[in-house]
């Protein structure tokens, strides 16, 4: 009984070895520093589905974009390199979905929070360091 147990206890180390050897080596020739992987983490999938989604075009958001200094198109173009926190995020909120989006520019940073609907999404509330009132 003791040879079965020795036996065992080495066959899953060796197991536990190679799973970790070869996990370490898919990540260092497959995802390490490669930035045009597929977006399958959620942060990624957010904002490919903002970029895939229509400006809705309303009142609220031109004037938030206003307020920002900015067009839709820019916004969407610096959205790679904005987070989304999820802390502050609504995901299942309901009928529509707000994400917090963090942007760090190179003179100020700004967060946005996106109200994403079923194929257009729309700007409800934006924090800068300038006053911008728009109702």
């Amino acid at each position: 009984m003791a040879g079965w147990k020795k036996g065992f206890g080495r066959r899953l180390r060796f197991y536990l070895i190679g799973l970790g050897l070869g996990t370490l080596i898919a990540w260092g020739m497959l995802w390490r520093g490669r930035d045009d992987l597929p977006g399958f983490w959620p942060q990624q999938q957010i904002k490919d589905e903002i970029t895939r989604a229509y400006f809705a075009g309303d009142s609220l958001s031109l004037c938030f974009f206003d307020c920002l200094g900015t067009a839709p198109k820019a916004w969407i173009d610096a959205l790679p390199e904005s987070e989304v926190l999820f802390s502050k995020s609504e995901p299942r909120r309901s009928p529509y979905r707000r994400y917090y989006i963090q942007h760090s520019g190179p003179q100020d940073s700004s967060a946005s929070v996106v109200e994403l609907r079923d194929s257009t999404w729309a700007l409800v509330h934006i924090e800068t360091g300038r006053a911008c009132f728009c109702e």
